[in-house]
């Protein structure tokens, strides 16, 4: 969507406001389809969790979420442009991947980074494309 309104001239909020029916459409058809096709192959079931359980799993997971919420908010309020956003977004997933969910330790920042830079000198984006 970004790159189609880059290319057109259009506003990126208001794509995005226009892809929210078609995406739910989209995954009422795909959740759709998943479900017959586990119905008709019996395919096995997990069990039905707690509601306790269900709360935690939301609850561990409440940071990730927000990063949607700094997306979808920051561009609609018009706080931020959407380069902005995705610097803040590259900002917060890293203190959410550092101090919270600790997936990541801090010693090994600077080998991703360097990676990442590497990543980028041997396969550089073609021009035109963002990277």
């Amino acid at each position: 969507m970004v790159t189609y309104s880059v290319a057109t001239n259009t506003l990126v909020g208001a794509m995005f406001m226009a892809c929210v029916v078609p995406g739910i459409k989209l995954a009422c058809v795909l959740g759709g389809a998943t479900w017959w096709r586990a119905r008709k192959f019996n395919y096995p079931r997990q069990p039905k969790a707690s509601l306790a359980e269900r709360l935690r799993t939301f609850r561990d997971s409440l940071w990730g979420l927000l990063l949607i919420v700094i997306v979808m908010g920051g561009i609609y309020t018009g706080l931020f442009t959407p380069t902005e956003v995705a610097a803040m977004n590259a900002v917060y997933a890293f203190i959410i991947a550092v101090f919270v969910y600790k997936d990541m330790r801090l010693k090994d920042v600077q080998r991703v980074l360097l990676n990442s830079a590497k990543a980028l000198i041997t396969n550089p984006p073609k021009a035109g494309r963002p990277i």
